[in-house]
């Protein structure tokens, strides 16, 4: 991803390799089939060939940002990444960009936040419980129909899931 920022350094755009990928001189511009083109409408088919074909980057760059402070949670993040299908969000303050967190960001915070978050021994019934309260929050879970076992062994536990036949 390469920010785009004005003379002023106000971030107007992000040029990302989606922008990039398809393009007329790689040959991989947008193959249509006829009916679709007349589905797609003229406006949309002007914007997508100026896309591929031009070299300026105003018209290449997205220029419908989402983006977020330095204030704002990292949950927050997270969710923009996912809801948005994107893989990395501008932080930007007073209009200008100050930073940029990605996926890879993200994984590397959780994962340094494992090391930190002391491990307190947890009973079987504990732990049982715990997934089945989980379980039974999913929309697309039936735990009315599942048992779940949990057992310790030797530091490790076994967790088995039981489905009715």
């Amino acid at each position: 991803m390469a920010p785009v920022v004005d003379a002023q350094g106000r971030l107007v755009g992000i040029v990302s390799e989606g922008d990039l990928f398809r393009r007329a001189e790689t040959g991989t511009e947008h193959e249509r089939s006829w009916w679709l083109k007349m589905l797609m409408g003229n406006d949309e088919l002007a914007t997508e060939y100026v896309k591929e074909h031009s070299r300026k980057i105003a018209d290449v760059m997205s220029s419908k940002l989402i983006t977020a402070t330095p204030d704002t949670p990292v949950s927050d993040i997270a969710e923009m990444l996912e809801s948005s299908r994107i893989k990395r969000v501008p932080i930007v303050k007073d209009g200008k960009l100050v930073g940029i967190v990605s996926r890879a960001n993200l994984l590397h915070a959780l994962a340094s936040l494992r090391n930190e978050i002391p491990a307190r021994p947890i009973a079987d019934s504990e732990l049982r419980e715990a997934i089945m309260k989980r379980l039974a929050s999913e929309p697309w879970s039936r735990a009315q129909l599942i048992n779940v076992t949990v057992a310790g062994r030797g530091g490790r536990r076994l967790v088995h899931r039981r489905f009715p036949a």
